[in-house]
């Protein structure tokens, strides 16, 4: 291979670190492949020298995903330095190399954690050597000191885990904790598989697979497993002794391992079936403390508890920095009990804070979403039925005071239900906010720009439906603003701006919607190369005088791009028009504005949740429409000399001196209307993407909420209609699809 792939690898490497930001772990991903690549032999091939820099390099990037430096920007910089040192060793060639990059996975105050390097043999799980004999085949007369290294540092890894165990029967949530329980097992797993440990290697893999399931959130970890946890803890405890023993050629115990892997299957097992307890939050009710549940079971006495407090009091004194010692880790170190005890304690403690703070704290519980969704299918439902109830002509006539009273409690109480079981399918906006982090950071690699994304309202909360619907629009909405709004650092300091660009997301609610502005401080858009596209594509003649508001969404056509050249980011005009579409489909709306130089903004208004919508009820002869409110600008009974009849452009409603098209819902939807004369009847002006006109209604109802219905495949498609919604009455309404209507 080339030595120009080794410069362009070593130079996609150095770049993916000048954009690493730390805790940002999704970005080592890219980095660990492009190791890799470096590391495949007819790459390496005459630049074997790099590898061995290469591999720490790798090591380091390990390192950092387990969180195990503790100056995360510090890694960073190592990262970065490791990188500049491969370089200097290309371009000087092997013999100037000696000392390169050791420096690369040096961590802050504590070494570098052992490679995990599996068994040439196999993987010591599927190994038939698990009886009774320990060490089968390990050869002592070697590396003795080695062992001995082993040892020290194990038990370091060991005490690490129990004193976090703790830790985590408080917590079960807390990642944090987690991953400084499992990278401890990690580590023995690694180097026991490397020394051919292979019974302590299987012990620490089936407890490592237990609680990486449990980081990916499979389950929480309830009592039952940190204890198997701690079980396992002292059982590796106890072979390291044995292994101490075997180094002074000391006679070995018999120990079987066979009967603890099935224990951590079996409850492996359980816990993915979903039997664990899901943790509740934290209430607020003060917890009995963990030394007096102690002295209550007569595990410590009220002087052991003194002389804990003590020390805890000195302690804190003397560090006044640091956090004060816990005073369960206290009694272990002071041998008064063990972390078993303690974590039984912890747990206690748990359960009497729940039942002391019942009914007066804030608690959580996870439920099915296909449960959640029935519940609000069937709380709309309700709403339907209170509604039929209502307007129910029998019930009309038994008008009393009691009666009265108890349909408007009944109506209350409905609303209210309605309220919180739609508030239970609300979540923030801020995970999908999240994603746009690694996107710009993407792009301004891409782009070759300085690009800063600000972000605001990332805790507004939408339908957790619509959370992923509106994922690719904004994708392809901040792809734009980074391809095509924002200019070359070069560009920008020519035209006098900062030459890092932004783009800001910001998200709030307003008018019973969610609205998502993409704002950037760009060129903006190019109106006059918009109109020469659009005469191009005959979407205008050379005689049309569009507003810039129209010719800002004509970007939104099908295939329209102004790009001079196609990039891998965008250009060829299909992304759009899937933009407009998604949007669409959620029944909302997406207006583009410009100022020319300055920058553009997007904006995206969808509605709070697809299964209640806001809508004007008008009738048209005997039937009922609703139309979107999003869409409704005002209504109106026009005058007579307002109305006007144009050769070959149909009917128009001048309003507010604009001249409107007139859409006579009767005729679209072959039904008969009351009246026919315009000024006799009523009309709704409508509006969508920027165009108005004028629907034609008999009568107004008034706005409602309306629990929205599918009218199934067979009418899903139908021209004008969105849907359908079950009136008070028992009889159907049809949802009004505007952009349908218009077209």
């Amino acid at each position: 291979m080339s030595q120009e792939t080794i410069v362009q690898l070593l130079n996609d490497l150095a770049a993916d670190v000048v954009m690493l930001e730390p805790g940002d772990l999704s970005s080592l991903g890219p980095l660990l492949k492009t190791v890799e690549e470096l590391e495949k032999p007819d790459v390496s091939a005459g630049f074997e020298f790099l590898l061995p820099r290469a591999e720490q390099f790798r090591d380091a990037i390990v390192t950092i995903i387990f969180e195990e430096f503790k100056e995360p920007e510090k890694s960073i910089e190592l990262l970065s330095t490791s990188i500049s040192k491969m370089q200097e060793a290309l371009r000087n060639g092997a013999d100037s190399c000696d000392s390169v990059v050791s420096v690369a996975v040096e961590k802050p105050e504590e070494s570098v954690a052992a490679v995990d390097v599996e068994p040439e043999s196999g993987d010591a799980e599927h190994s038939s050597d698990l009886d009774e004999e320990l060490f089968i085949g390990v050869d002592f007369s070697q590396d003795h000191d080695l062992y001995q290294g082993f040892i020290a540092e194990s038990n370091e890894h060991l005490d690490t885990i129990e004193e976090n165990i703790l830790n985590l029967e408080q917590d079960p949530e807390n990642l944090e904790i987690l991953n400084s329980i499992f990278r401890p097992f990690h580590t023995v797993k690694g180097v026991s598989g490397f020394m051919n440990l292979s019974q302590m290697n299987v012990i620490a893999h089936h407890l490592e697979n237990l609680l990486d399931d449990a980081r990916n959130q499979k389950f929480y970890l309830d009592g039952d497993a940190t204890d198997l946890i701690l079980d396992g803890v002292d059982f590796l405890k106890k072979m390291l002794g044995q292994l101490n023993l075997a180094l002074d050629g000391g006679e070995l115990e018999r120990m079987s391992v066979k009967p603890f892997i099935k224990r951590v299957d079996a409850l492996h097992q359980v816990l993915l079936g979903g039997d664990a307890a899901t943790p509740d939050a934290e209430n607020e009710s003060p917890a009995p403390k963990i030394g007096e549940i102690l002295v209550e079971e007569g595990v410590i006495s009220s002087d052991d508890l003194e002389g804990a407090l003590a020390e805890q009091r000195v302690a804190a004194a003397a560090e006044p920095e640091k956090a004060p010692k816990k005073i369960g880790k206290i009694l272990v170190d002071q041998k008064k009990t063990n972390v078993k005890t303690v974590a039984r304690a912890i747990r206690q403690q748990k359960q009497r804070k729940d039942v002391a703070g019942a009914g007066s704290g804030v608690s959580s519980i996870k439920v099915d979403m296909e449960k959640l969704d029935n519940l609000v299918d069937m709380v709309g439902e309700l709403v339907i039925v209170q509604a039929m109830i209502h307007q129910d002509p029998d019930i009309a006539g038994l008008v009393t005071r009691k009666v009265t009273e108890n349909m408007a409690q009944l109506s209350r109480i409905t609303s209210s239900l309605q309220k919180v079981a739609m508030s239970m399918r609300m979540v923030p906006i801020k995970q999908t906010f999240g994603k746009m982090v690694r996107l710009v950071r993407d792009l301004a690699k891409k782009t070759e720009k300085k690009i800063d994304l600000v972000m605001s309202g990332e805790e507004t909360e939408i339908d957790r439906n619509m959370v992923d619907l509106i994922y690719d629009p904004m994708v392809h909405m901040i792809r734009n603003s980074a391809d095509h709004g924002l200019e070359t650092p070069e560009d920008r300091r020519a035209s006098g701006k900062d030459e890092t660009g932004t783009i800001t997301l910001k998200a709030y609610h307003g008018g019973g919607n969610v609205i998502i502005e993409i704002v950037d401080d760009g060129r903006g858009l190019n109106l006059e190369k918009i109109r020469e596209k659009a005469i191009e594509k005959g979407l205008l003649s050379e005689n049309d005088q569009p507003t810039d508001q129209e010719l800002c969404n004509m970007i939104l056509a099908p295939g329209f791009s102004t790009a001079d050249k196609v990039t891998d980011v965008s250009g060829r005009g299909v992304g759009m028009d899937v933009v407009k579409k998604a949007i669409e489909r959620l029944r909302g709306v997406i207006e583009i504005d410009t100022n020319t130089g300055q920058g553009s903004i997007v904006t995206i208004k969808v509605p709070l949740t697809l299964a209640i919508i806001d809508g004007m009820v008008v009738i048209v002869g005997h039937e009922r429409y609703i139309v979107p409110t999003l869409n409704v600008v005002e209504s109106l009974r026009p005058l007579k000399e307002q109305y006007h009849t144009v050769q070959g452009q149909g009917e128009l409603i001048k309003v507010r001196d604009r001249l409107l098209p007139l859409v006579r819902l009767h005729q679209v939807f072959h039904s008969e209307a009351q009246t026919t004369n315009p000024w006799e009847a009523l009309v709704v002006v409508v509006e969508h993407e920027g165009e108005q006109f004028c629907l034609l209604v008999d009568e107004l109802v008034g706005k409602q909420e309306i629990v929205i219905k599918s009218l199934g495949e067979r009418l899903k498609d139908l021209p004008g209609i969105a849907g359908g919604a079950i009136m008070g009455d028992g009889r159907v309404g049809l949802i009004l699809d505007v952009a349908g209507l218009f077209t």
